[in-house]
Order: C-alpha cells, then structure tokens, then sequence
C-alpha cells in the first residue's frame, strides 16, 4: 500500500498569533505540554499543515477567501453575524447558472461552514441579486430574484448560525404574481422573521409599482399572497430601499416618475400587519424641478428615517446630493425638497448612508469635482436638524491619483463612520478604507488605508460593522485569473490589520535564555513587554505519558521592553536576553501592546536549566480511539536519524510519518491521517539508534 504521507515533524506548538484584540486583561490560553530537559527549545512555526485554526489575513496580498469555487462569484452582500463575525452571501456560478450561496466567518478570521459556502438556492433557472439581513439568532434572511418559473419572482431562506437552511429547500415563496419582480431588498422585523421589498411589473403596462411582504421566522409569509402595493401610482417607480421602523413595519423609499417627466423621491410606510400608513402611493420626500433618483434611506432612531439621494435640479448638466427627514407619522421634516449635502462642481453619485446616533446621518459618494469623470470619495455628516456638520460640501476621504468609486459605509459605534472603496492608484482596482469620526475628522492612513492590493484587480466592496469599531470587509475578486471569487478582511478600529507573532522561541544558553521572535505585520504596535515565571519540576506521568501542563493562570514578572516597529506591515525581527538563572524551569510569554494601549498575550514557551536529558519515549497516541486524525508525541535523547511509522494487523506498513534527521531536546509531534483507511487497530513505530518502540492505535469510524 502506498504510503499516506511524508512531512517534517517539528516541536510541539507553544503559541497563536496575536490576532484576537481583546480588551486589556486579555489572555490567550494555552494548548502546549512541556517537559523537563536539559536544553528545551519551543519553537511555534506557523505552517500551512501545522495550522490548528485559521486566522484574519494580516497581508493585504493575501486577505481571506471567502469563495474559491469554480465558475464566477460576484456581487457579495455582508451582514454581522452578532458575534463579531459576518455572514455573505453572492451568486455563484459553478454549476453552469447561477445560484445563490452563504458563508459564515467568525471574529477570528475561521470560516464556519462548508469549504466555499453553503447552498442558499440551486434551483434551476438562475438566481440573482441576493439580500441578506441578520435573524438575530446568529444567522441569517437571504432575499433574491429567481427564474425557476420562466420569469422573475422573489424567493427567500433563512441560515442559520451552524449553516443550515431551516426552511422549504431551494427557499420560500415571497412573490410569484404574473410579469416580473426585481431588485429585492430587506429588513428586519425585530422577531426573526424579516420584511421584503422590491419593484414589480404584475401590471402588466410595463411601468414598475413597488410591492412588500413580510415572512415570520418559520418562513411563513404573513401578509396579501404576492404582496401588499405600497404604491400603484402612475408611471415607474424603481429601485425600492427599505428600512425598519422600529415597531415591526418599516419605511420604503424609491424613485417616481409618476409625473411624466422627470424622476422624484417618494416613500411610504407599512406597519407589522401590512397596512400603509401614509397617503396612497406614498408621501412626497423631493418633487424639485430636474431628476432626483438612486435614494437610500437610514433609520433616524425614533420612527422615522432619513433619506439621501443624487439630484439634478441645478440643471447644469451635473448631479448633486440631497436629504430628507420623515417622521413616523409621514411629516417631512426638513426643507421642502431636501437640504443639500454637496453642491459642488462636477458629479456626485454612488452614495450610501449610516446613521451617526444621534438621529442624523452620514453619507458618502464618489465625487469628480478634481476632474471629469476620475472620481475621489467624499462624505458629510448631517445632524437631526437637517444642517450639515462638517466642511462645506463634504470632507475628502481619499483623493489619490486615479479614480476611487463606489464606496460603502458603516459606523464606528461613535457617532463617526468607516468608508471602503474601489480605488485604482495602483493602476488595476484595489481596496482601501478610512474612518471618519463624528467630529469630520479623517483618522488613518492619509488616503486611506490599503485592504486588498493583490494582482489583477477586484470589484462591489461592501462593509459590516464587527461590533468594535472596526468592520469586515467582502469584495469579488479576480487573483484568480480566471474567475472572480469571494473575499474579505477584518480592518480594526485603529485602521490596523491584525499584528501577527509568526514564531516565538527559547533556547537555553550557558549564559542564560535567548528569545527570539518575529512578526509577519505590525502597523499598529507599539511593543513587547517580555515576561517570566518559574514554575515547578513536574516528573514525568507513568507510561511514558506527556507532562502535565503548568497553571498560566497568574504570577509572571516583567522583565523589559522591546519596542516595536509598529510603522509598516514588512516582517521584523526581535529578540531578549535573559541571563543568569538558576537551575530549574520557566515560562516566558511576550505582551504586545498597541498603540492605543490595548494588549494581548502570546502562549508561553517553556525552557528547563540544568535538568535531566530527555528519554527515547514513544507516547500513546491522542485521541485514542481515534476519527481520522490523531496526534503521536515522542522525545529523543540525542539527535539521530529517526522514524515514525505505522502498521496494521497483519505488519504491513501504511504510513511514514518521518523518516530522517531530528534534534533531541523536543517533544517531537506529527499527526496521522487515516481518512483512507478502514476501522481497526494499527500500530505506531518509533526507530532509532537500533532500539525501537511500539504503541497500539485505534481507528474508530
């Protein structure tokens, strides 16, 4: 048979990266076991086959994938998970037409369900334009227009936290009338069920109405079959967002030419039963001269909500941005028409809105007032009062060469806002972000602060709060080069990635205890402070079995300071010297710390002085039994050639783990796949020296 295969054994791991960033106090705990030798070195060496966990990306070449299947992946939608993580959802085309599909990624940067995502809808026909908003149970609503039926109608499903569709397979009817439904978007209702809007041509006159229903957590619609009209009026009304109004209903917004002659903004309220609250058709937000069109709407916390659109009533050939405030009983609240948010020269457009707290708003477009038709990113932030807070016309964001597009915005949690981008100053598209906080004052990176600059280009950011300040970002991607994919990066409120310890290790000296250590990225750090504690002689476990692990819980002194190199996300190198010590065993662990003073800490790494060299020993194996994988430990007591090998019942060798040079001084570790392998018991081999020793292994399918 042939052999399952042949890897490196290396130390036992004794640290994580620092990627977490707890609050201070924070400690990560640890996994490592340790021993009692006369030079221990514990080395962590973050392989791709050693990797316990996967981690956020600390490399803007690298970032996270979301979805690598075959076919494209486009167009993904994000919503927080609740827990600091996300979940996205995009159509995908890797069974010839496309589908719809989710993943889950929790806050440390692991995705949570199956290898490039879980089915949402494969119905035949083709899906597309999917919307996502949280169950508020850890999952997730997915809205989208599907052609299973011939023409377009609107379906929906809801995932939950685990990654299991909990209703009807493929999704539930939302709307099936006759003509097509489009472009559906969708709210919470606050009870787990969620409201859907979208724009429809049941008519039959080719002018689209505009159209909602609502779905319990049980995936049962709850009002009109095929929706209740939220406005029938004459002529289109296109492009429908939605938002909630805080009693179970919501607040719709669109653009209306039922004049005949130009597009306005109109909106309309339905409530928790279906019912529309205001006049027929909707309420009037800005009727003014000129075209008024693409309207987002945000919550303004008590009812009502704001609305934000790009407008031409100048008549000069450019486009503008308004907003408006409505009440929960349908009063606009503003100037009539709108109060302007940026007149300047040149085009606005492509804007997006968040609220600011305090029943405001803040906006953010693309803006080519610089230069016609190369765009830069602008925002403004207005206050419940309809007057605008910061620099007239708005605050620059980015303006670096070339052309930034498409921005989406979240916010901070106060009072302030992250903007993500399309940004080509490289010369293909990138992505790059930047907070604003609520005073208008721009906080990182002057331009922003680069999230994605792998090859080839990317596309469609979009952006989640991750509950801290900071936000997860998602994008389509084309590194590929074949196809577009699906992924995302965590950015922190600091405007940091992640610092990352890629390796941590301690060697015993004559004159002491070297540490050594170095990082992938730091942008963000401030330093290390180095720290030690003295722990017990433990003897070794009858059997041969590993040591018993030491309490991490408290105890460690300081011993100094090692300033980082917070400036650039380039490797760095470090390393402490800690002389004269007694003879006996100690833990070492490293605290770094940002630079605004939140800190995390590293696993411990264990070093003995002046005791016993270590044994040939060959650990029983853990787990035992075993399903497929398990973890076989074993010491040296010199360095040799050595090997680890495994044999079934009838003394046929199935598998070499090692075969080849390694260090005394360790507890060695390797892992055994036997994925391939039928149940039963199997032997593992440990050779060295002409001595050998042998252990009986269960596989238990």
């Amino acid at each position: 048979m042939a052999e399952l295969f042949s890897a490196n054994i290396t130390p036992t791991r004794v640290s994580n990266t620092f990627m977490n960033k707890y609050h201070n106090g924070g400690v990560m705990k640890p996994t490592s076991h340790y021993t009692t030798l006369f030079l221990i070195t514990a080395c962590l060496l973050l392989t791709t086959a050693e990797q316990t966990y996967a981690q956020w990306s600390t490399n803007p070449v690298v970032n996270n994938a979301i979805c690598t299947a075959t076919g494209d992946q486009s167009s993904p939608m994000i919503v927080s998970d609740g827990s600091g993580g996300a979940i996205i959802t995009w159509p995908d085309f890797r069974n010839g037409n496309f589908d719809i599909y989710a993943q889950r990624i929790n806050a440390s940067g692991t995705v949570q369900w199956t290898a490039n995502g879980d089915s949402i809808c494969k119905a035949t026909g083709g899906q597309s334009s999917p919307a996502i908003v949280g169950d508020g149970s850890g999952g997730a609503i997915i809205t989208w227009t599907d052609f299973r039926n011939g023409n377009s109608d609107i379906y929906a499903q809801r995932i939950n936290a685990s990654g299991t569709v909990q209703w009807t397979a493929n999704g539930d009817t939302i709307s099936t009338a006759t003509g097509g439904q489009f472009s559906p978007t969708i709210v919470s209702d606050g009870t787990g069920g969620a409201i859907i809007t979208w724009q429809d041509d049941r008519s039959g006159t080719g002018d689209y109405d505009i159209y909602a229903q609502r779905i319990n957590a049980s995936g049962t619609v709850q009002w009109t079959a095929n929706g209740v009209a939220i406005s029938t009026a004459t002529g289109p009304q296109d492009i429908p967002t939605i938002v909630s109004d805080g009693s179970g209903g919501a607040i719709i917004t669109w653009e209306d030419d039922r004049i005949g002659t130009n597009y306005d903004i109109y909106a309309q309220r339905i409530n928790a039963s279906g019912i529309v609250q205001w006049t027929a058709n909707g309420v009037a937000i800005s009727a003014a001269t000129g075209t008024q069109y693409s309207p987002t709407i945000v919550s303004d916390g008590t009812g009502g909500a704001i609305i934000a659109w790009r407008d031409d009533r100048s008549g000069n050939g450019t486009s503008d941005m308004y907003a408006q405030r409505i009440n929960t009983s349908g009063t606009v609240q503003w100037t009539a028409n709108g109060v302007a948010i940026c007149t300047a020269t040149g085009i606005q457009s492509y804007l997006t809105i968040v609220s600011d707290g305090l029943s405001g708003a803040i906006i953010t477009w693309h803006d080519d007032r610089s230069a016609a038709f190369i765009n830069d990113i602008y925002a403004q932030r207005v206050n419940s009062s309809g007057i605008v807070q910061w620099t007239s016309n708005g605050v620059a964001i980015c303006t670096a060469t070339s052309d930034q597009s498409v921005p989406t915005i979240v916010s901070d949690g106060s009072g302030g806002a992250i903007i993500t981008w399309r940004d080509s100053r490289s010369g293909i598209n990138d992505i790059y972000a930047r907070r604003i906080n609520a005073s208008g004052t721009v906080q990182w990176t002057a331009n922003g602060v680069a999230v994605c600059t792998a090859t080839v280009g990317r596309d469609s950011p979009t952006i989640v709060s991750d509950g801290s300040g900071g936000a997860i970002i998602t994008w389509e991607d084309y590194r590929s080069g074949t196809n577009t994919d699906i992924y995302a990066q965590h950015i922190f409120a600091d405007g940091a990635l992640p610092v990352e310890l890629v390796s941590f290790t301690a060697h015993a000296l004559r004159s002491g205890v070297e540490l050594s250590w170095n990082t992938a990225t730091e942008v963000n750090n401030y330093g290390f402070e180095v720290e030690r504690k003295q722990i017990p002689l433990n003897p070794p476990l009858q059997g041969g079995s590993r040591i018993r692990t030491a309490d991490e819980a408290g105890g460690f002194e300081k011993l100094g300071f090692v300033e980082g190199n917070g400036t650039t996300n380039a490797p760095k190198d470090y390393s402490f010297n800690d002389k004269s010590l007694a003879t006996g065993k100690y833990l070492y662990r490293l605290k770094q710390i940002d630079r605004d003073g939140k800190f995390e800490y590293s696993q411990s790494v264990e070093v003995a002085i002046g005791q016993t060299p270590a044994l040939f020993e060959l650990a029983q194996n853990y787990p035992n039994p075993f399903n497929p994988t398990t973890t076989i430990e074993f010491t040296l007591p010199e360095d040799g050639n050595v090997s680890l090998k495994i044999y079934n019942m009838l003394g046929q060798k199935v598998a070499t783990l090692f075969d080849g040079e390694a260090k005394a001084g360790y507890i060695q570790k390797a892992t055994f796949n036997a994925a391939q392998f039928a149940s039963g018991v199997y032997f593992s081999r440990l050779e060295f020296g002409g001595k050998s020793l042998l252990k009986k292994i269960v596989l238990m399918k």
